[in-house]
């Protein structure tokens, strides 16, 4: 049957319940498919064409011409999977056919859709986890200027600081977070994770204050002289000692880095004239630099609480356990009381 949808003439092949949600088999004509736009946490569609192009999507499949999309309450329309095709035909790079097969989801929210992109996405491998955080670096409509925000060369310090949370969930909640890091203009590798880690937690609680400390470490700025090393200064030396003895990656390595730089952080924002020697060797421990944020910010804690699913499952683990039976019991033996013994 042809119907018009939003005034485009699109072929409804069939009209089908798939687990609670209307889904209809479609033929659109290509210049309609390449009206709507695609998802908004979509990745970064024209950096990863080429390469696409050059493997996967080199050659002509039948498969290609299928797409999905979703459609919300009020008609919009939105591209889930085949973004890349898209561009590619939009661009004349790839041969365009003149007509597609749409399996279009009828969504609730746009969310819902995020969501679908999301299950696609992990479907089929193709998004890596750098690519998932640039769709929702561009959904939380933070327009990124340097490499190493831009790269998503911040996810590993971002995990580290905040491990209980997924990326598509830590990365839109550390907008303001992302947004200061950005003001450091860094390249994509010039924080090692331990470092980048430190950053995110000491800039949750101090927010901007602690951003003139950074700078400095950013712009390799800092003091020396023979009474030692001011703050900024001391945590470059150590970042390169660490470089130079292979320490920058493994988690161990990654926690002792992290640990030593909340360590100087936190002695600069309390005295900035502090200066450190290179036999210095301090550290805060994740643990109790978060105890005492959340102590001095009770706001905050819902940075470190463990979701509530994880909770309620482990409650209801509790509950259906029963307590095992003493090891004698278990093996058939009879257990005998004090009395028994003595007798």
């Amino acid at each position: 049957m042809t119907q018009n949808i939003n005034g485009d003439k699109i072929v409804n092949l069939a009209e089908v319940e798939v687990y609670g949600h209307t889904v209809r088999l479609e033929v659109m004509p290509m210049d309609v498919f390449l009206s709507h736009p695609e998802c908004d946490t979509q990745r970064d569609t024209e950096g990863r064409a080429a390469k696409a192009f050059r493997s996967h999507l080199k050659l002509e499949s039948p498969l290609h011409g299928l797409v999905f999309i979703a459609e919300l309450p009020e008609g919009d329309r939105y591209i889930i999977d085949a973004c890349t095709r898209r561009y590619l035909w939009q661009e004349g790079k790839k041969k365009a056919l003149e007509n597609i097969v749409a399996y279009t989801v009828l969504c609730d929210s746009l969310e819902e859709a995020r969501q679908f992109y999301f299950q696609l996405d992990s479907s089929s491998a193709v998004d890596r986890s750098a690519d998932v955080a640039f769709g929702l670096l561009r959904a939380s409509h933070i327009a990124a200027k340097s490499e190493l925000v831009r790269r998503s060369g911040y996810l590993t310090g971002l995990h580290k600081a905040f491990p209980i949370m997924q990326p598509k969930v830590a990365v839109p909640k550390a907008s303001e977070l992302l947004d200061l890091l950005d003001q450091l203009n860094l390249s994509r590798r010039a924080l090692p994770a331990g470092t980048m880690a430190a950053f995110f937690l000491s800039a949750l609680r101090h927010g901007a204050n602690v951003m003139p400390f950074w700078q400095d470490v950013a712009q390799n700025r800092g003091v020396s002289t023979d009474d030692g090393r001011s703050g900024p200064a001391a945590l470059i030396y150590r970042i390169n000692m660490a470089r130079n003895q292979n320490k920058l990656t493994g988690d161990k390595n990654v926690t002792r880095l992290m640990e030593q730089a909340l360590c100087v952080v936190e002695t600069y924002m309390a005295n900035p004239e502090e200066m450190f020697s290179d036999e210095w060797n301090e550290h805060i421990r994740r643990e109790a630099y978060v105890k005492s944020t959340v102590t001095d910010h009770p706001e905050l804690a819902d940075w470190f609480a463990k979701p509530k699913r994880e909770a309620a499952r482990k409650v209801k683990v509790a509950q259906v356990r029963k307590p095992r039976a003493p090891r004698a019991a278990r093996s058939g033996k009879t257990i005998r009381g004090p009395a028994e013994e003595s007798a």
